[in-house]
């Protein structure tokens, strides 16, 4: 929580001088339960001018050409379908096979250089 001098330069950074009467810093409820805040009236003003502020300042950007001028977005790429998962279960598994093929048998497959 600001102190009153952090308050008094903010709000007279926005032009707000006239809220810091309203401030009345003290224990109100909020959804947190009770808390160290200002009245609940004061925080409506504020979010309510925060609110119009923002809504001027955008007004503001598209006129200076910084937004699309309310052109569609482009829509987000679709999620790609799953890869198909591979079957568990019986014959499935080739770690359990054989190699029968004589020409892959591990005696064969390489060539020592002091083989004659």
């Amino acid at each position: 929580m600001p102190s009153a001098a952090e308050a008094q330069v903010v709000f007279a950074a926005y032009g707000w001088d006239d809220l810091l009467d309203k401030l009345q810093h003290g224990f109100y409820p909020t959804k947190q339960g009770e808390r160290f805040t200002i009245h609940p009236d004061a925080r409506a003003e504020i979010l309510a001018r925060f609110h119009a502020l923002n809504h001027q300042r955008y007004a503001e950007e598209v006129a200076a050409g910084l937004h699309d001028n309310g052109k569609a977005k482009p829509s987000p790429p679709r999620p790609r379908s799953p890869r198909p998962r591979p079957m568990r279960g019986r014959g499935c598994s080739r770690t359990s096979e054989r190699v029968s093929d004589a020409s892959l048998s591990s005696s064969s497959w390489y060539a020592t250089p002091y083989s004659s």
